[in-house]
């Protein structure tokens, strides 16, 4: 057998038994995408707005004093009044847009009512002797106060689960309406000596200003678009409130109000 013939023969040998061999090799498996290159779903974005419905409450009573001057029997006389405000119960509606993650803008308007009693001390001058001024004291009850506040702040949030708080400040204007009290109604009698107080009037006086609040939030959330909130804010606002001579009656308006409502995720 010549030698091209052996050759060709061996390679058919090698060739039969190394195909079953290949054969049972399986193919391997494709290598496993990097998590780096799958497409990432986008991530969720928080409330961009959302809306506060609540009550508050004036956490502490405060007062204020006036006085007011007057010209009877052609001499000056003068009642001066200590007003005592009760804590009293509010209505507040607020707006918060999200700037980013932890910044937001807020805007809320809060309409507080309060009850005012006042003490009072009255010189009422004398129709026959100059100098001899008649004193009078008593008491009034049942005197409306009002304030209309409008805040304006800058806050920051953090979250923890369905956990949401907040630490907020900046300007206010608030608005003033109050009950003060007038010149006294009496009776008199020869030698004049004396009054007897018949009536004490009142007249209302309205005024606003600018001032400052802080305070805190914390809310819980209860699904996407419904949480309940509550808030804890100090304002303050100095104003004078007009009578009808030259005198005014200074008030701070405000103090610590707390606050329970609804927070609404309007967007």
């Amino acid at each position: 057998m010549s030698r091209a013939a052996r050759a060709g023969l061996l390679s058919l040998a090698l060739g039969a038994l190394a195909g079953p061999a290949l054969a049972q090799v399986e193919p391997a498996p494709p290598a496993p995408v990097e998590d780096a290159d799958r497409p990432r779903a986008p991530r969720r974005a928080g409330p961009r707005l959302s809306a506060f419905v609540g009550g508050t409450l004036a956490a502490a009573g405060s007062g204020f004093e006036g006085q007011r001057r007057f010209t009877e029997f052609a001499e000056e006389g003068r009642i001066d009044a200590d007003y005592a405000r009760e804590t009293g119960p509010g209505f507040e509606l607020g707006l918060e847009y999200a700037l980013g993650r932890h910044f937001g803008l807020a805007a809320s308007f809060n309409l507080l009512s309060r009850s005012v009693s006042s003490t009072y001390t009255a010189s009422i001058p004398h129709p026959l002797f100059l100098g001899k001024p008649r004193p009078a004291s008593g008491s009034a009850d049942g005197l409306s106060y009002q304030e209309r506040a409008f805040h304006f702040d800058l806050l920051f949030r953090s979250e923890r689960g369905r956990l949401r708080y907040a630490a907020f400040a900046g300007p206010s204007h608030v608005r003033v309406e109050s009950d003060l009290l007038e010149p006294l109604q009496y009776r008199q009698a020869y030698p004049f000596d004396a009054v007897e107080v018949t009536a004490v009037p009142r007249a209302s006086a309205r005024a606003g200003a600018f001032g400052f609040n802080v305070g805190a939030e914390l809310d819980l959330r209860f699904g996407h678009r419904l949480g309940a909130g509550m808030l804890v804010r100090y304002h303050q606002v100095r104003t004078e409130l007009p009578q009808t001579t030259e005198d005014v009656v200074k008030v701070d308006a405000g103090g610590l109000q707390v606050g329970l409502g609804l927070r609404i995720t309007v967007w």
